[in-house]
């Protein structure tokens, strides 16, 4: 017959597990946020040399809340940059929308659309 272990043994010796867990978990959040910004600095970078009067991405969901595709770049007037077939043709912009962290993508109730401020 196996016995179970008194609470506060099981606790003395999990302590350290927990602590260490506890440190690790710290340690992937700020990996996380090392990551998100050299994201956001690849992303604005790109943009800045690519489009350079642009100031809003506008990126459409297609229904799917977890990928995001660029459809235009617009200046801080809402006038479009490049046309719709430029921007769709852009796979670096493409690839640097998908890393983009969550938190830097914003809804645009007017235009219907997804949108990331680039400057």
């Amino acid at each position: 017959m196996t016995t179970t272990p008194a609470p506060a043994e099981t606790s003395a010796e999990l302590y350290p597990l927990q602590v260490e867990l506890h440190e690790l978990f710290k340690e992937q959040r700020q990996l996380q946020e090392r990551i998100d910004a050299a994201a956001i600095g690849a992303l604005k970078e790109y943009t800045a040399r690519r489009y350079p009067t642009a100031t809003t991405l506008m990126l459409d969901s297609n229904g799917n809340p977890n990928e995001y595709l660029p459809v235009a770049v617009h200046t801080g007037a809402g006038e479009d940059v490049v046309d719709e077939n430029t921007v769709a043709a852009d796979d670096t912009l493409f690839e640097l929308v998908r890393t983009a962290p969550m938190q830097l993508i914003r809804y645009d109730r007017t235009s219907n659309l997804w949108k990331i401020a680039l400057r």
